[in-house]
């Protein structure tokens, strides 16, 4: 049991190479892209992107709204990608031993209408306004 909350907190303070993250980002999009499901940045991830820089940390976040996630956008992501552990609003999934957390949002105005962000070599969707994001969800 002891060895198990170690190997969770090591989990939790590792950090991965930006290529790393770019590559299970690139995954994730390409899951949300074949499901034809929308999705957006949050986070770490979303702030890395609006700024142009290398991605950092030790996951990468997206965020999908609610009703998104209930009428149909589950069961297609399921259908290419089985979650390693779900919440009411959280799964995460993992590509190459890099945890990708998908936050399910309730509806709010930032969320409605996102910004398009280009970063690398694809498009991405940012909560707009960003700031606006922060405040309400945190």
């Amino acid at each position: 049991m002891q060895n198990t909350n170690i190997n969770q907190q090591v989990q939790q303070i590792k950090t991965y190479e930006p290529q790393q993250l770019l590559n299970a980002l690139y995954w994730i999009w390409d899951v949300f892209d074949r499901c034809n499901v929308p999705f957006f940045l949050v986070n770490q991830t979303a702030k890395d992107v609006i700024a142009q820089r290398d991605l950092t940390g030790n996951k990468i976040e997206v965020g999908i709204k609610q009703t998104e996630w209930i009428s149909g956008g589950r069961r297609l992501l399921d259908a290419f990608a089985t979650p390693l552990s779900e919440t009411e609003d959280s799964a995460t999934y993992q590509f190459e031993g890099i945890p990708v957390i998908l936050h399910v949002y309730k509806p709010s105005e930032c969320i409605e209408q996102t910004d398009m962000v280009r970063y690398r070599y694809e498009q991405f969707k940012v909560p707009n306004p960003y700031s606006k994001f922060v405040e309400i969800y945190g």
